[in-house]
């Protein structure tokens, strides 16, 4: 392991680096992850960094530009699925609904060739299509639950009306 001082790090530009970082950061984690980033000397790691790296590099030279949706903070409705019995709002599961999209888009773009370790990494995760559809049947593109969202609630919205 390769040993640099803080004051190597500030005239290497590596602060410079993570405030680059924290604000192109598409989420408040990754924000935090890059605030607190340490630079890591393992030559082992680094290599294989590298290689997620270059395979991303060469996708912006090739023109194949991967998606930069910004991604919702997921930190409420994570805690609230911890406690028994709790209950998600629709901003909630819009938050939900958004990362499936946004992953579906990431694991159909690193579909290329061009992206094998990506590829991998991805390819065992499931897109989660039934349980998309699922909020799809609930909620509308507001995210306001449908009238007929279940055939209760279709019946007690048709005796309303009339």
């Amino acid at each position: 392991m390769i040993k640099v001082a803080d004051t190597s790090l500030v005239d290497l530009g590596f602060d410079v680096i993570k405030k680059s970082l924290i604000k192109q950061s598409n989420s408040e984690r990754n924000k935090e992850y890059f605030h607190k980033l340490k630079p890591n000397f393992k030559i082992n790691e680094l290599l294989i960094e590298y290689k997620y790296t270059n395979e991303l590099l060469i996708s912006l030279n090739k023109k194949n530009f991967i998606p930069n949706s910004s991604i919702p903070n997921s930190s409420n409705w994570l805690a609230r699925l911890k406690i028994s019995g709790s209950k998600l709002n629709n901003e909630d599961f819009k938050s939900i609904y958004t990362f499936m999209n946004i992953f579906i888009e990431l694991k159909n773009a690193f579909k290329c060739n061009h992206f094998n370790l990506w590829k991998s990494d991805l390819i065992e995760i499931p897109t989660l299509d039934n349980e998309k559809k699922a909020i799809e049947k609930v909620f509308d593109d507001q995210f306001n639950v449908k009238k007929d969202a279940t055939v209760e609630l279709k019946n007690i919205n048709k005796d309303i009306e009339n």
